[in-house]
């Protein structure tokens, strides 16, 4: 009966019990969520059993299901373990992984982990390009970057995203800057918008984020600062240079002594951090172990 089942339909079961969802699955495994869909027909059909329930918009698992996935799932593990040991071709991962990183997060975060990667493979190197989306998505599309991770952006309909975590935004400044500009953290829109502001990028784009989100209001703001450095746009908030957005963990981590965060509302507003990467491109062996032990890592963050 094995010879009727291919190892990429057990592996879709197995996600698909998982995480009860054909779509969450087909994102995973990198498929269509036809695809998915046909793979679980073609097992029901072989062995005679209905293995999910569609109720609503939940997919539950029958009991047969149940039974069966310990089963596929211990054999899918030793048979990869089999694979890997048996195989040279991971062992020798070589060449050059190319990747775009935002500065903060990716040396605070993304660059520890890929050194942890990078232990088991010492013949691949890397070259990192620390800078905004907004400029390595042309990098993508042209194949110069082989992925990155990024903050949010609106990206060209060529580029794949996988969300890896999020992070809080908050627009702060100096409790010196405040005294001075008679402002405080409930100030209205009227009055912040009167303010000295400090931007990553022309445009922008966060700060008009951040008062769409707050005020459902666009702004027409002054701009005293132009800096593409998280840490850069702290120093200058704690300068007294005017407001800016930073994230909350990065406030966190480098003092947030006399420093006044504005909350006009008691919302939070997100920024998604993703792994980007060019829609049907063929990884190298290495570049695609490294996107999947990312993706891995970083799954219980969302």
């Amino acid at each position: 009966m094995i010879e009727n089942f291919s190892i990429s339909s057990l592996r879709v079961f197995k996600n698909v019990y998982e995480h009860r969802s054909m779509s969450d699955a087909s994102k995973r495994l990198f498929m269509t969520q036809p695809g998915v869909s046909q793979h679980i027909k073609a097992i029901e059909e072989q062995l005679g059993l209905k293995l999910f329930d569609r109720i609503g918009k939940k997919l539950i698992p029958t009991n047969d299901a149940t039974q069966l996935y310990p089963q596929i799932k211990d054999g899918l593990a030793i048979l990869e373990k089999g694979l890997i040991e048996c195989s040279s071709k991971e062992r020798n991962f070589k060449g050059v992984i190319k990747i775009g990183l935002p500065i903060e997060i990716g040396n605070n975060l993304i660059l520890p982990k890929i050194a942890n990667w990078a232990k088991k493979y010492p013949k691949v190197y890397f070259e990192f390009n620390y800078d905004h989306i907004l400029r390595q998505a042309p990098l993508i599309v042209s194949g110069e970057l082989d992925f990155a991770i990024t903050d949010s952006y609106t990206y060209p309909k060529e580029i794949q995203t996988k969300n890896l975590l999020e992070e809080n935004l908050v627009l702060c400044m100096s409790k010196d800057y405040a005294k001075t500009h008679n402002l405080n953290a409930k100030s209205s829109f009227k009055e912040i918008v009167e303010a000295d502001f400090i931007r990553y990028l022309p445009g922008a784009p966060i700060l008009n984020q951040w008062f769409e989100f707050h005020f459902k209001k666009k702004s027409d703001l002054k701009f005293k600062v132009t800096l593409m450095d998280v840490q850069g746009v702290l120093n200058s908030i704690k300068l007294g240079m005017g407001i800016g957005v930073v994230p909350r963990h990065v406030l966190k981590q480098h003092g947030e002594k006399d420093i006044i965060i504005m909350r006009p509302t008691n919302r939070i507003l997100k920024n998604k951090i993703s792994l980007v990467y060019l829609k049907d491109r063929s990884h190298s062996p290495q570049a695609y172990n490294l996107i999947k032990d990312l993706l891995e890592v970083f799954k219980d963050r969302k």
